[in-house]
């Protein structure tokens, strides 16, 4: 009787300290990204770095998307980065905002 007593504790232990070793798996996958400017640990949704506060995400113009701000053009509807956009290299005056970028750019 003893021995199963040890064994069912031994047991609630080792699944004790499972659980903590997958939340610590977890949040660790949580913030393997860096901050590109300071190198500070971020989670992919972030929008703004915790320490340098600089802008990681900004919403793309043409879809709406959040979408890095290092990014030249938006993965999904390729509209060009609003950096792209004030150097001049588009033109909307044609009315559909792809004409003078490169699409794989």
């Amino acid at each position: 009787m003893m021995l199963i007593g040890i064994i069912l504790l031994a047991l609630i232990v080792y699944l004790i300290c499972t659980k903590e070793s997958k939340d610590c798996m977890c949040n660790t996958k949580e913030m393997e990204f860096t901050c590109f400017h300071c190198g500070h640990p971020i989670k992919e949704d972030f929008v703004y770095c915790p320490r340098c506060r600089i802008e990681l995400k900004r919403r793309c113009p043409g879809c709406g998307c959040w979408i890095s701000v290092i990014w030249r053009n938006c993965p999904y509807c390729s509209y060009p980065s609003v950096e792209q956009a004030k150097a001049g290299k588009k033109d909307l005056s044609n009315g559909d905002g792809v004409e003078g970028y490169d699409k794989m750019g």
